[in-house]
């Protein structure tokens, strides 16, 4: 694990609250962190920026009322289309290369990927992770039931982290390379949102709301009574 992880998950942190200023019709804010953040993204990860825009151009196809932003109708495509000229032909065929030689069966690389390492099965260098993978492990149901909880809420931002998210784990699913934590971190940032989300939907389940106790009135005391 190095640097560059953690400086991946602040710019997918940072892309998140970019959509948010946008989804809030805040255009000018959100186009210049979009910038930055992308262009740091691009020379750290550049296949990061290209998965942000499509996550970006899809919660907009799948959002309710999505004809009352012309903005991003317009930026996003144009964004896609300059991230594919920077990457180029070259770029593309030499990532459908390593597609091809590294690609294993999606339904079992995203399970693994999503729950390596095995809790109390790491090498002694990696002890460290074992509690905290025991805590992912538990929370796997809160994590799903969140990711359900925060798509219902039909914001544009919440569309856009979810499918963002699930194309990460998709396509990290297909690279055999790319199947262990330390890219896993990267989306951190969601995996906690999700888990928040989905610990809260399943404790209001659990726990039943309080009932509307009518208060007691005070009992009145007859004057001769007082002391």
């Amino acid at each position: 694990m190095n640097g560059k992880d953690t400086l991946v998950l602040t710019g997918t942190s940072m892309a998140v609250y970019a959509v948010s200023r946008a989804g809030q019709g805040r255009y000018p804010s959100a186009i210049l962190l979009a910038v930055v953040v992308g262009l740091v993204l691009f020379f750290t990860r550049l296949y990061v920026p290209l998965m942000l825009l499509t996550s970006l151009l899809a919660a907009l196809l799948l959002a309710p009322a999505r004809r009352k932003r012309p903005a991003l109708w317009l930026l996003v495509p144009l964004g896609l289309a300059v991230v594919l000229s920077a990457l180029g032909i070259h770029g593309l065929a030499d990532a459908y290369s390593r597609l091809q030689a590294e690609f294993v069966n999606p339904l079992y690389g995203v399970i693994r990927m999503a729950l390596t390492p095995i809790p109390f099965h790491t090498t002694k260098h990696y002890a460290f992770l074992d509690l905290p993978q025991v805590f992912h492990w538990a929370m796997m149901p809160a994590l799903v039931y969140g990711v359900v909880r925060v798509w219902r809420r039909a914001t544009l931002t919440a569309r856009f982290v979810v499918v963002y998210f699930l194309l990460m784990i998709l396509l990290y699913g297909m690279f055999d390379a790319l199947q262990g934590p330390r890219h896993r971190l990267q989306l951190d940032c969601l995996i906690a949102l999700f888990q928040f989300y989905g610990a809260l939907g399943l404790l209001r389940q659990m726990v039943p709301p309080a009932r509307n106790v009518p208060r007691l009135r005070q009992p009145t005391v007859p004057e001769g009574t007082r002391s």
